[in-house]
């Protein structure tokens, strides 16, 4: 009972993330930086993507740290939810 609830609650955080990294690339190309969504979407992505571009450089100037980000949700997602899973056995 308290297994799946925490395993909806992982696949929520993951699919809201993943919508808002989403929102802020693809905004991003048509909405201007000073605009709210895009300081709200900023102050949540930024801080995850930051660490990645240290990381990932641009390939062909296309910036895919977005990308590695959500792969990375998934695959955080997708552990956790296996760890909390085998514990409710």
């Amino acid at each position: 009972m308290i297994a799946s609830i925490l395993i909806s609650m992982i696949n929520l955080l993951g699919m809201i993330l993943t919508v808002m990294v989403m929102l802020y690339v693809l905004l991003g190309y048509f909405v201007a930086p000073d605009k709210p969504i895009m300081v709200i979407l900023s102050r949540v992505v930024e801080p995850l993507l930051k660490p990645i571009r240290k990381t990932v450089k641009p390939i062909g100037g296309l910036d895919i740290a977005p990308l590695v980000l959500i792969l990375s949700i998934y695959a955080l997602e997708w552990i956790l939810t296996r760890v909390i899973s085998s514990f409710a056995i």
